[in-house]
């Protein structure tokens, strides 16, 4: 739910990347990320381990629920930001 907020707000700014958008906001990374699990009500979160440092893919395998599809919006959300970061021509 948090990655999928910060990428909604990425886009609304039109920012392909993390690093851009919080630059575009005089944020760091890990600024924005605790604004969106404070608003979505955690006080504190860690969205995986080593942040800020990229995930390793082993951190994925093994997360509750990386095996389930995601909802259909989702899949609309991911496939609009690879259309915004040139990844997909679609």
């Amino acid at each position: 739910m948090l990655v999928f907020e910060v990428l909604r707000m990425m886009l609304e700014a039109k920012q392909p990347t993390i690093e851009k958008f919080a630059a575009a906001i005089g944020q760091t990374p890990h600024e924005i990320w605790r604004q969106v699990c404070a608003e979505c009500g955690f006080d504190e979160c860690e969205p995986w381990e080593g942040f800020p440092a990229r995930p390793k893919p082993e951190n994925w395998l093994h997360a509750p629920g990386a095996n389930q599809p995601l909802p259909w919006y989702y899949e609309r959300l991911v496939a609009q930001a690879k259309v915004f970061a040139g990844k997909n021509k679609h």
